[in-house]
């Protein structure tokens, strides 16, 4: 089947996923975090317009090499056993080997398959057939297919920042386990920082579609209609400017621009924006059409209370905690566009992403999964019932049994909408505008 099938022309629809950052095993509450991309997974499982993709911004575990594998074992195999793809990214604290089935960008077939692989299936490539049979399956039930990929050491700066120098320089006088680690791995934390030391993790890019298979209504699959792409999520992993993030969203742009689609939204995804954006950097992006950039690590306001788990984000931040951010970053239209703190997992909190493209608009709505519990018999708690439905649909049941489950817009059943195309009109007068966010 010709992958340019997926090129077909379409209307394009508005395309829902959920995000989250920051499960971090060993630094946190564990069983929480683990729940809460569980609750996830089951919203997606029932809603019939989302795309089955749930993206992690890095900090999956804390340093340990057998919270690594806690990870793999109770967060994404079985999420991905529910049928919800689980598009994870390192952070500076996933400083251990990954099993190839633990995660998604360990390998090839870590992207493509859902669940565990067998051991002798780890290493082998993937052929063009299968390539082609994944995306001919995948967008029409689950609403994604793999765009790109390429394997690279992840954050090895010829150059180390000056922030990393001198954060090295005091952790190391605290802290012996740091000595170990070169300079140039210094944006992760300690160990052997494997990921960027090795060329074992992969870089890659995503398109989602709205899926367009029901089985109640389309009695022929092979005649469905191939979804049109209608955004494109790429995975930066750890430090959103580094030299080898910078060299592969110069590799997308180039990609895009060859197929005559540097108008497809893009969603950036890392953990962290330390350090300086650079020239490069700021070309490439003010060459696409950049709708966000989604990211974790950073504490919120709650940093100097103790008993909020040294200073992640929780449900007690506003929307304007989350969007403080010192760079700005315009795409192609001048708009400078929203980049959206999303962590953290560890704290119940779980975000959907809803990209309109025929609009020119993401929405955003933040979810705390504790507050998505009902009585149960015997004094206990459970998960709240839910019924099959449009995201729209599951929104209005979430929040009727408990609207402080909705977060932002802080207890109102609506999505925080931003549009990351309003300079378009400007673009060729070289006028800049910051997007503009509402509900």
């Amino acid at each position: 089947m010709a992958l340019g099938l997926l090129h077909a022309t379409a209307k394009a629809e508005p395309i829902t996923f959920f995000v989250g950052a920051d499960p971090q095993y060993s630094f946190g509450d564990d069983a929480l975090a683990t729940e809460t991309g569980l609750r996830a997974a089951r919203i997606l499982n029932h809603c019939t317009d989302c795309s089955k993709v749930l993206v992690v911004a890095g900090d999956l575990s804390h340093d340990k090499p057998d919270k690594a594998r806690k990870y793999g074992e109770v967060f994404h195999l079985p999420i991905e056993k529910l049928g919800i793809k689980v598009f994870d990214g390192l952070g500076n604290h996933d400083n251990d080997n990954f099993a190839d089935d633990w995660v998604s960008f360990d390998s090839p077939r870590g992207l493509y398959h859902m669940g565990s692989l067998a051991s002798d299936d780890r290493a082998k490539p993937m052929s063009l057939q299968e390539i082609e049979e994944h995306n001919f399956v995948a967008p029409r039930f689950l609403g994604w297919r793999v765009y790109d990929l390429f394997l690279s050491q992840i954050d090895n700066e010829e150059k180390p920042s000056q922030d990393d120098i001198i954060w090295r320089a005091a952790t190391s006088l605290k802290d012996s386990r740091y000595n170990n680690m070169l300079t140039s791995c210094g944006s992760f934390g300690y160990g052997d920082a494997w990921y960027c030391m090795n060329e074992d993790a992969y870089y890659y890019a995503i398109e989602l579609n709205k899926p367009t298979y029901n089985f109640s209504f389309n009695l022929n699959f092979w005649s469905t209609p191939n979804p049109k792409p209608g955004v494109l999520l790429v995975q930066l992993h750890n430090e959103l400017y580094s030299t080898t993030s910078t060299r592969y969203l110069k590799r997308i742009r180039d990609k895009l621009s060859s197929e005559g689609r540097l108008d497809l939204p893009v969603i950036l995804f890392s953990h962290r924006l330390d350090g300086t954006m650079s020239p490069e950097f700021e070309q490439v992006a003010a060459d696409m059409n950049i709708a966000a950039v989604i990211h974790g690590h950073y504490g919120c306001d709650n940093r100097s209370s103790p008993e909020k788990l040294n200073g992640h984000c929780d449900a007690s931040n506003t929307w304007d905690d989350l969007r403080n951010w010192k760079q700005e970053i315009y795409n192609r239209n001048r708009v400078n566009v929203p980049i959206i703190d999303v962590n953290a997992l560890l704290y119940g909190i779980f975000w959907a992403v809803q990209i309109d493209p025929s609009k020119g608009t993401i929405g955003f709505v933040r979810f705390n999964s504790k507050e998505m519990m009902v009585e149960s018999g015997r004094g206990g708690k459970s998960f709240i019932s839910l019924e099959t439905g449009t995201f729209a649909d599951l929104m209005t049941q979430v929040f009727r049994n408990n609207p402080s489950a909705i977060n932002i817009p802080r207890r109102k059943n609506a999505i925080m909408k931003c549009d990351y195309e309003a300079g378009r009109a400007n673009a060729s007068n070289n006028k800049y505008s910051v997007a503009n966010c509402s509900y």
